[in-house]
């Protein structure tokens, strides 16, 4: 055995020695289970509070502060979605429905993709409700044999409201727990929107409409009618909410958290650091970021994404927060003030991204509807400035060669080819 090897070896083992006495001598304590009354007794009073009927977090404040999504207060105990009607979504790669409850997207399955490698295993279902009852499961025509995709994962959902202006009752504008009606359409799919009605009984309609193209993005549109007497005053809102922390990765190259994009500044935030972020107002700990031109927020995981994304050009304000007494993260896109004046009524217009982080789908939304740097929703590593155009060349060389493993190898050779001149010069060196 020469001497690089049995070095070899003897660092290996000397490192092995450390480690085990590491952990037999300095060992961390094994946590003992929290005891859930000690635990309730002594929460932080300043955590924010979930709302038992809207699955949102709650702001501490009493009353509605205008630019700030409302502090509702707690109509029932039970759950709407579990009464309220469904309207079905069907379409070439999305599966599901929207809860009449508060209007929010929180059924949704991935017809493209399997839960595992099996092909009778479930679609993968990316958005879920609060409340499975009601729900139930959901079949896979393009399967019949498969077998259903049960809701199991923790709520994550969608969900658009209108935020009081000054003076106006919180209570005349829809929230996350107002059950809405039908006005038009059945099933929302492609070139066949569907759109729901509330009436506040005060003088004002607001309407919600939904359409949904053959991929993976929503139109969302939200409108005042007001037949009132005065003028109405109302912000209108974009919420994404996950209760509870998601299975990720772990890998820590890759990014799974918030991500967005503001006047081209690009945001990453994990999930384990959002509840280290420093507190905002009567947000909690968030990060509250003004956009004045173009930009989008919200979650990202490996291969999945949801998105909101107002209107390019629209100003808006980008939130990321964490609710600790809930455990609930949210991503918002909180649009300006407008005010309706009587006799007349407006409406706001947004993006809805929520599927697979396809390369081709992303950058043809972001060419198509202009949204600011959205393949850099993808995560690209540290080394982005070689990875993007890399992976650009590999993606047209599988368009034009159809084999990926053709493909690779031809990549390869066009690597060399690039490095070749400082490849010989460094061979005449070491013949030298």
């Amino acid at each position: 055995m020469d001497d690089n090897n049995r070095n070899l070896i003897l660092a290996m083992v000397l490192s092995a020695l450390v480690m085990i006495g590491w952990y037999a001598f300095f060992a961390p304590p094994t946590p003992e289970p929290a005891d859930p009354a000690v635990t309730a007794q002594t929460a932080d009073p300043s955590a924010q509070a979930v709302d038992p009927a809207t699955g949102i977090a709650l702001a501490p404040q009493a009353e509605a502060v205008p630019g700030e999504t409302p502090s509702l207060a707690p109509s029932t105990p039970q759950d709407p979605v579990l009464s309220a009607g469904r309207i079905e979504i069907e379409s070439p790669a999305l599966q599901g429905s929207i809860s009449l409850a508060g209007g929010r997207i929180d059924d949704l399955l991935l017809s493209g993709y399997r839960e595992t490698l099996d092909p009778n295993s479930p679609f993968l279902r990316l958005l879920s409700p609060t409340a499975q009852a009601g729900l139930g499961t959901i079949s896979t025509p393009a399967a019949p044999d498969a077998m259903p995709s049960l809701v199991v994962q923790k709520p994550y959902y969608a969900v658009y409201g209108w935020m009081p202006g000054p003076g106006v009752d919180p209570a005349l504008v829809p929230n996350p727990a107002t059950v809405w009606s039908v006005e038009s359409g059945t099933t929302l799919a492609p070139g066949q929107p569907v759109t729901l009605i509330w009436d506040n009984g005060a003088g004002q309609i607001f309407r919600r409409s939904f359409e949904l193209d053959d991929r993976y993005m929503f139109t969302v549109t939200q409108s005042i009618e007001n037949a009132g007497p005065a003028a109405f005053a109302a912000a209108p809102y974009g919420i994404l909410a996950r209760h509870g922390k998601p299975d990720t990765q772990n890998f820590f190259i890759l990014h799974e958290g918030a991500v967005g994009m503001s006047d081209g500044k690009l945001l990453e935030q994990k999930y384990k650091d959002m509840a280290k972020l420093d507190p905002v107002g009567n947000e909690g700990p968030a990060i509250v970021t003004e956009v004045t031109g173009n930009g989008w927020v919200g979650f990202t995981d490996k291969y999945w994404m949801t998105t909101l994304i107002p209107q390019p050009g629209q100003p808006f304000t980008s939130v990321v927060k964490y609710a600790p007494g809930a455990d609930i993260y949210q991503a918002e896109a909180r649009l300006p003030m407008q005010t309706v004046a009587p006799g007349t009524q407006l409406s706001s217009s947004s993006f809805l991204f929520a599927g697979a982080k396809e390369w081709e789908t992303i950058n043809a939304y972001q060419n198509s509807l202009h949204i600011d740097r959205f393949v850099d929703s993808i995560d690209w590593g540290w080394f982005y400035f070689l990875t993007k155009p890399i992976f650009r060349l590999l993606h047209w060389l599988h368009g034009v060669i159809g084999n990926m493993g053709w493909s690779i190898i031809a990549l390869t050779f066009i690597l060399k080819a690039l490095v070749f001149p400082l490849a010989r010069k460094s061979y005449i060196s070491m013949a030298r």
